[in-house]
């Protein structure tokens, strides 16, 4: 990849987002992690010493609407995926992207987004991972059933479907349909990655080994999400993955 094109290029269109509005801000609730799920997980007795035991966190996002710091000129490892990245429920130094920065002694981007699916991801690769100093790529795939659809700008469904919703309702109802768009689109990646000479690890959200088992409760603050022993096992796995590249330039 041509490193003297790494650097943010001002002119090019910034690609938007689910938090994108949450620019430049520095929340105490985001997503599902909000103040009228704490109320009513709260209600219940059996969740109190749970939830005590989480000590007190914020959600600050950069300028382009991230959970992670400003961007800069540094070779970096970007980090990508929805809620489970962006690590709705866990304090920012408990994601997975935070410790794979420990554990690579890299600086690794968090560019998850709460609710995308992998054509948000694949929007973001190719934008970011051309506009950083990017050393590496890692992905840790959204569920499936999820499908970015774009309006006003652009449309993902024929202009000759008159009948768009029984379209939709229709694709969502076959599994096959699902499995085979986000198979596509980390197939995408991967040329992406290899045509960049960009080291590439992949998890899967769905993928229930990374589970932390051995702690009971270890959730997030929703009580929805994972909790740090999820993302401490995923910033593992990546780390390997990383580590046992065939093309390794970190």
């Amino acid at each position: 990849m041509d490193k003297q094109h790494h650097f943010l290029r001002i002119s090019e269109s910034i690609p938007q987002h689910y938090n994108s509005s949450k620019a430049n801000q520095d929340l105490p609730w985001s997503g599902t992690d909000n103040e009228l799920r704490w109320a009513t997980n709260w209600k219940n007795p059996s969740n109190r010493d749970f939830l005590n035991s989480l000590k007190d966190f914020r959600y600050s996002y950069n300028s382009h609407g991230f959970r992670t710091p400003e961007f800069n000129n540094k070779p970096c490892i970007i980090a990508l995926g929805c809620s489970h990245t962006e690590g709705v429920g866990v304090a920012v130094k408990d994601t997975w992207p935070s410790v794979l920065e420990h554990l690579s002694g890299n600086t690794v981007y968090n560019l998850g987004v709460g609710g995308c699916g992998i054509d948000t991801v694949y929007r973001l690769l190719k934008y970011y991972a051309s506009n950083l100093n990017t050393i590496a790529i890692c992905i840790h795939v959204p569920p499936s059933v999820r499908f970015e659809i774009k309006s006003n700008t652009w449309e993902t469904y024929s202009i000759y479907d008159t009948d768009q919703n029984n379209f939709m309702k229709t694709w969502f109802l076959h599994d096959e349909n699902s499995k085979l768009h986000q198979e596509k689109a980390v197939a995408a990646i991967r040329w992406f990655c290899s045509e960049n000479d960009l080291p590439l690890a992949v998890t899967y959200c769905n993928d229930d080994q990374y589970i932390d088992k051995s702690v009971q409760n270890n959730l997030g603050r929703d009580l929805l999400h994972h909790g740090s022993g999820y993302h401490i096992n995923i910033g593992r796995t990546m780390h390997n993955q990383l580590t046992n590249a065939p093309v390794v330039k970190w």
